[in-house]
């Protein structure tokens, strides 16, 4: 399965996008140039990563391509929202907001894909029906957890969305680890 998603391309094309992105922001807040040197050796190393581990066709390297798709993706909104901030295009609060929308929606795409994720369970003596109950229950946590943080940052107080969105994905990353530890204690067989 070759689509073009899972090429190199759209890899190449956002960290082309990261790039302007940045070099526009250190343009218009020059004060800030050491903040948009880390982004761009960021930048860097995540194309080398992606030149390195990322070639060829198998799932390993289309899963390396996907993620730093993904994490270009986060930081070019990032980005791009300082941006609009810088030109005064964007309200402070609006660009929070938009930012907390933005991880909310991450955390929705995290939840749809972890389950969803191959990996070869045999060599990790488990017990796999079990291992992949436990990542559905993960995922749909991390889905109702993304959902709620990115509705948090649009509906509630500018001052209170901060506290309330982390409040929630700490719950459900709490959540995950007593499933995760009670499934996992089941697991072991007492009279072994």
């Amino acid at each position: 399965m070759n689509t073009l998603f899972l090429t190199a391309y759209p890899l190449k094309a956002a960290a082309l996008t990261l790039i302007a992105l940045a070099l526009s922001n250190w343009a218009f807040e020059p004060q800030k140039a050491l903040i948009w040197c880390g982004v761009l050796l960021a930048i860097s190393f995540g194309c080398l990563i992606g030149w390195k581990l990322g070639r060829g066709d198998s799932q390993s390297a289309r899963s390396i391509r996907a993620s730093l798709f993904g994490a270009a993706l986060i930081l070019s909104g990032a980005l791009a929202i300082s941006l609009g901030d810088a030109l005064g295009i964007l309200d402070t609060i609006v660009g929070e907001r938009l930012f907390g929308v933005m991880l909310g929606l991450t955390l929705v795409v995290t939840g749809n894909f972890l389950p969803k994720t191959v990996r070869p369970l045999t060599r990790q003596h488990c017990d796999t029906a079990r291992l992949q109950t436990i990542e559905r229950y993960a995922g749909w946590i991390l889905v109702v957890a993304g959902l709620a943080h990115a509705a948090i940052w649009i509906f509630a107080p500018a001052g209170s969305a901060n506290m309330a969105a982390l409040m929630v994905v700490a719950a459900a990353f709490f959540l995950i680890a007593a499933i995760w530890m009670v499934m996992s204690r089941s697991s072991v067989n007492p009279s072994a």
